[in-house]
């Protein structure tokens, strides 16, 4: 890993206030969606609001554009040393799954990273290693079948058992190879006539019923093998080339919880990078950085940048609640109540020309929603757009 020639552009910063934290996942998206090459890096603070946000920026994404949504993709932390082991192997497949990810070219569609500032600084597989420790099957292909056994058990580190059901597993019967791969979904069964390789099936690892047909898969080798090495920031080898776009969500948060990630002047390790000023000095300054946060405080990345306020409010402000007199009176109608004060508000917003939409899990929930607002001669004309998925707030 080697220092890259830096551009002489600089880089171009823009921080914007005012965004809730109910309103981040769409606008990550909306930032993401106009990303030049495509492809953005967004760092929070902490792995499960990496985990949160994930999810929901893929619920807007799909909403955005249900045909092309962008990929969203979430690199979690190296597991620490005191984790059981069920929890170990579930973090490893999953930043296995997403460096190979990585290294497959996007179809088009915009591609979104989310990582705290130590997965993405922290050890990582180093990626011409990791490339080389990968192994691809074809239909069609001739393997001697011992002798891929012998791979996949030996070099890849795969786990030789009677019944393949977690990842890192294999079984073998007849001419037959069952293997879940560490960065794969679901399991395949590969079938042989000799030793050609005559078809490849996903299976249900509960019930082993064979489902669909594939012509190819990829098999990642285990991160923990001795021919894969790993050193900090290595992460950085598998973002694109040319130019990304960087969100910080929180800058001065990132910042305050990260310190050792932030120095400014801090010595590089012999390998890769320890800092986020490291790594950007490692890439192109063609790279573009964006901050969301709520309050403009003084967010040293960004000193200087240009600065757009985004005027959101969360909906949990207008949210009534049964007045303290009402206590101890019928429930059922101290709820309505508050429930027609609510809708009398999404009437006004209407009335300023908002549009209203709901987020629910189903359309007998909808169908709800608007029994409910024909109820209320407030805001029975209201038509709002009605959209399938979970957010956390309005």
């Amino acid at each position: 890993m080697s220092k890259k020639t830096s551009s002489r552009n600089a880089p171009r910063h823009t921080l914007y206030h005012g965004v809730c934290t109910e309103a981040r996942a769409p606008m990550v998206q909306a930032l993401a969606q106009k990303a030049t090459g495509g492809f953005s890096v967004v760092l929070v603070a902490n792995p499960r609001r990496a985990l949160e946000l994930a999810a929901e920026v893929e619920t807007y994404a799909t909403w955005a554009d249900a045909a092309n949504s962008a990929e969203i993709l979430h690199f979690p932390e190296n597991p620490p040393p005191d984790i059981d082991s069920q929890r170990r192997a579930d973090r490893n497949c999953e930043r296995l799954a997403t460096l190979s990810a990585l290294l497959q070219p996007t179809a088009g569609a915009p591609r979104i990273l989310l990582a705290t500032p130590e997965a993405l600084l922290g050890d990582c597989p180093e990626k011409s290693a990791f490339v080389r420790q990968r192994l691809e099957l074809n239909v069609g292909e001739e393997h001697p079948f011992s002798q891929l056994v012998e791979t996949l058990t030996h070099t890849l580190n795969y786990d030789s058992e009677a019944l393949c059901e977690q990842p890192g597993q294999i079984a073998t019967r007849g001419g037959l190879i069952d293997i879940y791969p560490y960065d794969a979904t679901c399991p395949y069964r590969v079938d042989f006539f000799g030793d050609e390789i005559e078809s490849i099936r996903t299976f249900d690892p509960t019930s082993q019923r064979t489902e669909s047909s594939v012509d190819s898969i990829q098999i990642a080798g285990a991160a923990d093998t001795e021919a894969v090495e790993s050193f900090e920031g290595a992460l950085l080898d598998y973002l694109p080339e040319a130019s990304l776009q960087w969100i910080l969500e929180d800058a001065a948060y990132l910042v305050r919880e990260h310190p050792y990630r932030f120095e400014e002047k801090a010595p590089a390790p012999p390998l890769g990078c320890r800092t986020f000023h490291q790594a950007i000095e490692y890439r192109s300054h063609a790279d573009t950085f964006a901050g969301i946060c709520e309050l403009d405080t003084d967010a040293s990345l960004f000193r200087g940048a240009k600065r757009i306020e985004i005027k959101t409010e969360p909906v949990n402000h207008y949210r009534f609640h049964t007045g303290q007199t009402r206590i101890g009176y019928d429930h059922f109608e101290s709820e309505q109540s508050a429930r027609f004060k609510f809708e009398a508000q999404l009437a006004e917003w209407a009335k300023e020309g908002l549009e209203i939409a709901f987020a629910t899990t189903s359309q007998a929930e909808a169908n709800r929603i608007e029994e409910l607002l024909a109820d209320n001669p407030a805001a029975e004309r209201l038509k709002p757009h009605f959209f399938e998925g979970t957010i956390s707030g309005g």
